[in-house]
């Protein structure tokens, strides 16, 4: 038994190792910083749209904006993550 869980620790300080484990507070501090990220540019959307659907009375225009609006920030979004590695493992 007590070889098993030697066993079991040292695949588990090999892993860590190789990068395959990374501690849970890394993990716990970049999925808050990835989820303020995502807040804030959702946050700004408002600010950088309201003018121009102000103008806007067709529902289908207004539907087009916000949807490319959308999209664009979420395209921002994931690209800012993958240059800084978080979305392949990268980052610690």
């Amino acid at each position: 038994m007590k070889e098993h869980f030697r066993a079991l620790l040292a695949e588990l300080e090999f892993k860590e190792k190789n990068g395959e484990l990374v501690p849970v507070e890394a993990v716990r501090k970049q999925a808050f910083e990835t989820a303020r990220m995502v807040r804030d540019s959702l946050l700004n959307i408002p600010n950088r749209v309201s003018p121009i659907l102000a103008a806007e009375s067709d529902h289908r225009e207004i539907n087009q904006i916000l949807t490319k609006e959308i999209t664009q920030c979420l395209e921002s979004l994931c690209s800012e993550l993958n240059q800084s590695g978080v979305t392949n493992g990268e980052k610690n």
